[in-house]
């Protein structure tokens, strides 16, 4: 691969490359998974048959209807010294490779929430054994349990194992970490890779544009755009997204020029929009605003145009979205909410407030989403109303956190109520309890009364566990850590199973001394058991 490289660094030094300075601040964009097909959805579709063409879209992100997108384009490049990022800022051509670097030092309260996790006295060195010795199945699994719980601790570990690995596998994993946690130590692999990404595995290809864009790599910005303008289509939306998170106003002018490409798929067209629309390049706004009226255009891209000029922020775009959202179509109506959420609330709070009453549920999800993002408090009632009769069930459940996190009295209370009222299923108990804990910061004393009910009753142990989950996941939290300390202990004595695992749970968080008896007698316990197990390894016993 070297010599390849070589032979390309020759070639490169014999074409000119069009230069570019460097720009910051720009913020990171979602893999747009979402792009669709060609097909637009009828004028007709905003009632049933809209519900039903929308079954298969992928995300409620996407327009319903939505097809993957197509592939990609890359560039050749070659390889380059180290270099500063401003030196860095040039265009379609090679990358300069940065200097090695060392991963950053790990966030203390994130090391301090990870020991909390830690099960058994010899946690540390087994996570460290695998990652020394483990076969590629282990040490993967371990990684994305890293990943999943945000744990920083091995992190000079897993680098050291970057560079020594022949498994793409375990690169890829340690790819996805290092991006998770925002450190720029493998910036210098990544720019490499991005310089010729074409015969390496594309899976890893694609987790290197990934960590580019999750670390704003300015330093990949040329050979980005390399890949961009090759004809080879592998990358090409890959290169596109990553340019949406790294790159500025000047990278911005270059990607307005391909919306006069005819060459280009609907899917790549999609994509486009949503990209100018993240880099915030006010300067295509006249464009994108065209494209959004233009009625002959492909619907979704009409979508992702009015999603990218509402994130632009300029005045101008008001009219035109709020206009939008009076469409037949139940995607742009959804687009058109999407741009409104970017403006101050007194501004749009009247669109998303009559959008609850869309006949569309896929139009009041993302009005329910809005209604978060902007602290629509005005919406408490309606959201009240859209959680006791609204005929799906997504929208219900999205409506219970949006409640509780308004801190309205009227939703307060409404919250309150469903914990103690009989006739309120378990599942929307479930539901308005963690809704409450998430967002109040606090414990409801009808959450404490409505767990020792359920730890008690046979029947309703579905409630019991869901109820434990969450004590586990808001004990992590100080404020509300001691308020589980009786809770905790009924779950210890129950005879049942997995009640007790979920005890046990809790105790290795919160260390409660009103438990410490009754988890000794578990892990001194004659008969062997998943739950001594889980008790001996909390206490630190040997085995």
């Amino acid at each position: 691969m070297l010599n390849k490289r070589i032979i390309a660094a020759a070639s490169a030094l014999l074409s000119v490359s069009f230069a570019f300075s460097q720009d910051s601040g720009i913020s990171a964009v979602k893999d747009p998974r979402e792009a669709s097909s060609d097909t637009a959805v009828s004028e007709n579709a905003a009632s049933s048959g809209a519900e039903s063409a929308d079954q298969g879209a992928a995300s409620s992100d996407a327009p319903a209807n939505a097809a993957p997108p197509a592939g990609t384009s890359s560039g050749s490049a070659a390889l380059s010294p180290d270099t500063s990022d401003s030196e860095n800022s040039v265009s379609g051509g090679p990358s300069k490779i940065p200097a090695k670097k060392r991963p950053r030092k790990p966030d203390g309260e994130k090391v301090k929430i990870a020991q909390q996790k830690d099960v058994g006295k010899d946690a540390v060195n087994d996570k460290r054994d695998t990652i020394k010795y483990g076969i590629e199945t282990d040490i993967v699994k371990l990684v994305e349990e890293l990943s999943s719980n945000d744990d920083p601790r091995f992190v000079d570990d897993l680098y050291d194992l970057f560079y020594t690995t022949k498994s793409d596998r375990i690169r890829i994993a340690i790819l996805d970490y290092f991006a998770g946690l925002e450190d720029p130590c493998l910036e210098d692999y990544a720019v490499d890779i991005l310089n010729d990404p074409y015969d390496e595995n594309s899976d890893l290809v694609s987790s290197v544009f990934k960590y580019a864009a999750a670390v704003k790599s300015k330093a990949a910005i040329p050979a980005v755009m390399a890949v961009l303008e090759n004809d080879n289509e592998t990358y090409f939306n890959n290169a596109l997204t990553t340019i949406g998170a790294i790159g500025g106003n000047e990278e911005a002018a270059v990607l307005v020029q391909y919306l006069e490409r005819e060459d280009l798929s609907v899917a790549q067209r999609q994509t486009l929009m949503k990209v100018l629309g993240s880099i915030r390049a006010v300067e295509t706004w006249q464009t994108l605003s065209d494209i959004v009226e233009n009625e002959d255009e492909n619907v979704f891209v009409r979508c992702y145009a009015a999603e990218s000029i509402g994130a632009m922020q300029k005045e101008e775009s008001l009219p035109i979205l709020k206009e939008l959202f009076e469409d037949r179509d139940p995607n742009l109506r959804i687009y058109a909410l999407k741009g409104l959420s970017n403006y101050k609330k007194d501004k749009v709070k009247d669109v998303f407030l009559e959008a609850l009453r869309d006949p569309y549920y896929k139009v009041r999800l993302e009005a329910i989403s809005g209604i978060e993002k902007l602290d629509i408090t005005e919406a408490s009632p309606s959201l009240i109303y859209r959680a006791k009769n609204d005929p799906e069930a997504a929208v219900k459940k999205a409506s219970y956190p949006v409640i509780a996190k308004l801190e309205t009295s009227e939703g307060d209370e409404f919250l309150t109520e469903l914990l103690a009222d009989k006739k309120t299923g378990d599942g929307t108990k479930a539901l308005a309890s963690d809704a409450l804990m998430k967002h109040k910061k606090s414990v409801a004393k009808e959450i404490l009364d409505l767990a020792q009910t359920a730890v008690k009753d046979k029947t309703r142990k579905q409630l019991r566990y869901s109820l434990g989950k969450q004590f586990v996941k808001y004990a992590a939290e100080e404020n509300l850590r001691p308020q589980f300390a009786e809770i905790c202990r009924l779950y210890l004595e129950s005879d049942d199973v997995l009640t007790r695992g979920i005890g046990l749970d809790l105790y290795a968080i919160g260390r409660y001394s009103g438990s410490d008896e009754i988890v000794r007698s578990i892990a001194e316990s004659e008969k062997k058991s998943a739950v001594k197990t889980k008790a001996r390894k909390i206490l630190k016993l040997e085995d």
